[in-house]
């Protein structure tokens, strides 16, 4: 059970990522550090060895294609962070609370301080290596908690609760409106705050807004 401000993750259960802890990870957690860190071309084999405590030998034996290797498979760890939910049978009774839970988890991924220089290293990197922004998991590019938002949302359809005629339009539309304000701002310079209030009027805003917009 996830609290922050007053609202409690009761009808979504954010499933958290399983980690390894072993070699490969902490490889890749000390190779990501230093990409965002250096860029992607100042970073060497011996660079990530260094930042991540291994030999080199191991590092080559872990990822003898080198360093692109690397840099593909942090990628992948990185976006392995993020939430994914089970939904609860109240979940579908209360679907403005249940927005307001999903919107926290996602909220609160992105607050992490190196999420910042993530994006811009993403778009620095994006000709080199498309979709960085993009879940590697499948040829959509989405990430699953999209798939199972839309999912729930057509749920919702079905059930005559909310109005939703395209649930991948509205899936993008809810990701924007949490995202937008907490996460881009950030990236082109513009401080905004990241306090709970700031964070909990987005989320609040964000269900709202679906709510209003979807409503039957």
């Amino acid at each position: 059970m996830l609290q922050n401000a007053g609202i409690t993750m009761s009808e979504v259960q954010v499933n958290e990522p399983v980690r390894s802890g072993g070699a490969r990870e902490k490889i890749l957690r000390g190779a990501m550090r230093v990409f965002l860190e250096d860029g992607y071309d100042s970073v060497s084999m011996d660079r990530m060895a260094e930042a991540a405590g291994v030999a080199r030998r191991t590092l080559y034996n872990q990822f003898p294609e080198g360093k692109e290797a690397v840099f593909r498979a942090a990628i992948e760890l990185f976006w392995q962070g993020f939430p994914q939910v089970t939904w609860s049978e109240d979940a579908v009774a209360d679907p403005e609370g249940s927005l307001r839970e999903v919107a926290m988890a996602i909220a609160s991924f992105w607050a992490a301080e190196e999420m910042v220089p993530y994006v811009r290293l993403a778009i620095a990197e994006s000709t080199r290596f498309p979709g960085l922004m993009q879940h590697p998991g499948d040829n959509s590019g989405r990430l699953p908690l999209m798939e199972q938002l839309m999912e729930w949302l057509r749920l919702l359809d079905r059930k005559e609760i909310l109005r939703v005629p395209n649930a991948e339009l509205a899936m993008w539309q809810f990701f924007g409106l949490v995202t937008e304000p907490l996460v881009w701002p950030r990236v082109i310079g513009i401080q905004v705050p990241m306090d709970d209030a700031y964070r909990n009027s987005v989320i609040e805003g964000a269900a709202a807004a679906m709510m209003k917009l979807y409503a039957r």
